[in-house]
């Protein structure tokens, strides 16, 4: 019996804000793309063409309000769908990179052109995992 499991087999549909850069993403997990192509119909928004082979895609801003991500699937302890996850979060960073004209560049001669992206990259991993997993927020204990 395999060690993997499904995450619950529900489409996992939800948001994500920063406020630091003031973006809105909408993320679909877990279903074929025929049925995120019908969610993003629902919204309003004309998703472009995506072809069969494709596991995860981003659909930026545009005429959009909001920025959106799919994937597939998303299975617990499952490598290949973490890192598909990553994959499309990286693709999300550049994108709201290009449209608020932060610059990625590498590290050179201690500037470091590229922690925008890192922040971001590292946010949206932290904000989706935590939807995905339905971590609950920890509670502050409130000091007498």
């Amino acid at each position: 019996m395999s060690q993997e499991r499904f995450m619950d087999n529900k489409v996992r549909q939800f948001s994500v804000r920063d406020d630091i850069y003031k973006t809105d993403v909408l993320f679909i997990v877990g279903c074929n793309v025929e049925e995120f192509v019908r969610r993003m119909e629902k919204l309003g928004v004309e998703s472009k063409r995506i072809d069969e082979y494709v596991i995860g895609t981003v659909i930026p801003a545009g005429k959009n309000l909001f920025r959106a991500v799919w994937v597939e699937r998303f299975r617990e302890g499952n490598i290949e769908d973490y890192a598909n996850l990553i994959h499309e979060l990286f693709h999300l960073v550049t994108i709201i990179c290009y449209d608020k004209q932060i610059p990625i560049k590498a590290y050179f001669d201690k500037e470091c052109g590229d922690e925008a992206a890192a922040y971001l990259l590292e946010f949206y991993t932290k904000r989706c995992l935590d939807k995905l997993f339905n971590v609950p927020k920890k509670k502050s204990k409130k000091t007498a």
